[in-house]
Order: C-alpha cells, then sequence, then structure tokens
C-alpha cells in the first residue's frame, strides 16, 4: 500500500505524520493488502481565525472499483485523523463485506471489525 501525506495550509509535522502512519497501520492491519494506495490531505479551512476547521480528507484506491473518500473535521489536526481514519476502516469492511459472497451467519467482515469497547456492532 502507498501512503501520501499532503497538508494544505497545515504544516504535516514528523509527529503528525508518525500518528497518521501508526492509526492507518493499527485501523486497517490485514485489509490494508487490499488498498492499493491512500493519500492524506490535511488543511486548515479558516486559517487563522481557528474554529473547527481542521479537515482530513483520506482517498482510497483499491485495485479493482473507483477511488472514494472519506473526510472529518474537528478543531484538533490529530482528532481529525482519528475520525477520519475510523470512518475509513469501517467504509472499507463494509465495501469488502458487499463484495465478498455470503457464506451464512456470522461471517460477515462489519460485525467483526467492529466489535469491541466503545464500537457499534450493526
Amino acid at each position: 500500500m502507498r501512503l501520501e501525506i499532503i497538508g494544505t495550509n497545515l504544516p504535516v509535522s514528523p509527529a503528525l505524520e508518525s500518528h497518521i502512519h501508526d492509526r492507518l497501520e493499527s485501523a486497517l492491519g490485514r485489509l490494508s493488502r487490499r488498498v492499493k494506495s491512500l493519500t492524506v490531505r490535511l488543511c486548515d479551512d479558516n486559517g487563522h481565525k481557528g474554529g473547527v476547521d481542521k479537515r482530513c480528507r483520506i482517498e482510497v484506491r483499491m485495485s479493482v472499483g473507483q477511488p472514494w473518500i472519506v473526510e472529518a473535521i474537528d478543531t484538533d489536526p490529530y482528532v481529525a485523523v482519528d475520525l477520519a481514519v475510523n470512518n475509513t476502516k469501517r467504509t472499507l469492511v463494509r465495501r469488502l463485506d458487499r463484495a465478498e459472497p455470503r457464506r451464512g451467519r456470522g461471517t460477515d467482515l462489519l460485525r467483526l471489525f467492529t466489535r469491541g469497547p466503545g464500537l457499534t456492532s450493526f
């Protein structure tokens, strides 16, 4: 999986870059082999004005199909990254689950990957 990190109006520090790598690696895990490339774009929408304006947009390209985008906004870029990564994982699992043939009860990927403390099972 190829990963590209781009900052627009928001400097991407080595600590933030490391946070992005760690979060994606831990969230996607073995699912990352299904992903061709990820582009993470961070931007500060309002500049120096402040507010809820740190946007993290993750573009996912898989080996098959159209690319898709997940986006999250928060006052803290680290939180925006966390939200976007969680949404990316949830969307990836859902897309892969839809693509897999059903083999019976209890095998859908969404249930397997969304169980845990604080996470909702569908």
